[in-house]
């Protein structure tokens, strides 16, 4: 009988000590990172930057992979936005670059929307929230963006919602 209290104790102390080591471990995991900006629109290596993505989509076959990778790549372009914003830019270059990085953001949400046809119901449901939450990230983007890129900015976002609609439509008449 002193074995199995002994033993009982020691492995609770045990699973207690692994819980309390474990639990934050767990806890990061559930927190998406940052998306990082990578190579900015005024680097020489960006348009390369932007094939290599294009090329890593051709290599994705599954759709709702895809649109989440088009996803990943239009919040980047936000990140990029972002940066720029930080940099020491005249305001005709922080013009052209954002708009560069947001005609880029622009082609993929129009590759999320064309791919969205094919996916089913839940999926679709999914990459709509998805570019919900996007459009949350460019509105907190543009107030806190400087003058030369708001108008940009505010035609992204109404782009955006008109994408979002369509969206909601198809998933309401259950297109394919």
């Amino acid at each position: 009988m002193l074995i199995d209290t002994l033993w009982l104790r020691r492995n609770l102390v045990f699973g207690m000590l692994f819980l309390l080591l474990a639990t934050p471990f767990a806890l990061a995991e559930e927190e998406k990172p940052a998306v990082l900006s990578g190579i900015m629109p005024n680097s020489p290596f960006y348009k390369l930057d932007l094939a290599l993505e294009r090329f890593q989509l051709g290599l994705t076959f599954n759709k709702l992979a895809k649109a989440q990778k088009n996803l990943e790549q239009a919040e980047e372009r936000l990140a990029e936005i972002n940066d720029l914003q930080e940099e020491k830019l005249d305001k005709a270059d922080l013009e052209e670059l954002t708009a560069f990085a947001l005609s880029n953001r622009d082609e993929k949400l129009r590759n999320i929307e064309d791919i969205n046809k094919g996916l089913s119901p839940e999926h679709r449901a999914f990459v709509l929230s998805k570019v919900s939450k996007h459009i949350d990230r460019l509105i907190a983007l543009k107030d806190s963006a400087k003058e030369g890129t708001k108008t940009g900015l505010s035609t992204a976002i109404a782009s955006s919602n008109k994408v979002v609609e369509r969206l909601r439509e198809e998933a309401k008449s259950g297109k394919n």
